[in-house]
């Protein structure tokens, strides 16, 4: 469980920094 909120939380991450960029 704590590797796949992990995985979604460095998903977001780069999805919002991709947006910002």
């Amino acid at each position: 469980m704590s590797l796949a909120i992990r995985i979604f939380d460095v998903t977001v991450v780069a999805l919002i920094f991709t947006a910002l960029t």
